[in-house]
């Protein structure tokens, strides 16, 4: 990273469809700041939807299932 830049690093818990996805990958992408944005579900039928929907979106984005019953280590 050059100095002066700044970087982000976004989990997103329980992503579902996306409605509040929609408008931070949006203002994110117009930035100058280095984003990592990973969107997370239980369910991979929102993830593959969410996959598709935020294609656009795919330099900085990725898509995992998460239960957080289960062990948050892996994000």
């Amino acid at each position: 990273m050059v100095q002066g830049q700044s970087s982000l690093r976004v989990v997103e818990i329980g992503a579902g469809t996306g409605g509040s996805t929609t408008h931070m990958v949006e203002a994110l992408k117009e930035s100058s700041v280095e984003v990592s944005y990973t969107f997370t579900d239980i369910s991979g039928s929102l993830l593959r939807m969410a996959k598709s929907k935020f294609s656009e979106f795919d330099s900085f984005m990725e898509f995992k299932f998460l239960d957080v019953d289960l062990s948050l280590i892996h994000i």
